[in-house]
Parts: C-alpha cells; structure tokens; sequence
C-alpha cells in the first residue's frame, strides 16, 4: 500500500495542451486540476520541493467535482462546533477576572 501525500494548494486551468480526441476528428478541452505545496519546510527548516499532481477532467467531470465540492463546503459551514454556551459564559467571566487583576 501506498503512502498517501497531501499538497495544500489547488489550481483548476485549461491549458491549450490539454485536450483529448473526439471520435470522428476534433477535440474537446480538458480542464486541468494541479495540487501544489505553498512554501514547506522540513524539520530542520530546510526547504521542500515536492513535485506538483496533475490530473485532468473533462468538462462533465469538473462539473461533478465542483458540484461535490461545494455541496460538502455547505454541509462542513453546518457542522463547524459552536462552543457550548455554558462555555462561553465561562470564558467571558474569566476575561473580565482577568481584566479586573491588577497590573503586576
């Protein structure tokens, strides 16, 4: 089994290199997903240059993954944990304690 690697950015393009033959002559255009690392350090802090990941959809494709990804961006917005509110109640008494103590 495989290792699995995360890169932290993503890019969709249509680059005029990317398409893919039609049965009966022509061509339709891909559009092309590339994932990407921004700038990444090692644990020493040396820089790391890990290679880009290319893929590239055709056009319904990208359509099915836009739509997926925005259905899921949703539903994530609706599950983000809201503090209890006991806990919140808790943590603004604890800010005005800390507000009141003098300056030591």
């Amino acid at each position: 089994m495989s290792e699995i690697e995360y890169r932290c950015e993503v890019l969709a393009t249509l680059r005029p290199e990317a398409t893919e033959g039609l049965v009966g002559g022509g061509h339709m255009q891909l559009v092309t997903l590339e994932l990407q690392d921004g700038e990444v350090q090692d644990e020493q802090g040396r820089e790391v240059h890990r290679p880009h990941v290319r893929c590239q959809l055709r056009a319904t494709e990208a359509r099915l993954l836009a739509y997926t990804l925005l259905s899921l961006a949703e539903r994530a917005d609706l599950l983000r944990s809201q503090p209890d509110p006991a806990e919140r109640a808790a943590a603004r008494a604890r800010a005005r304690a800390a507000a009141l103590e003098p300056a030591g």
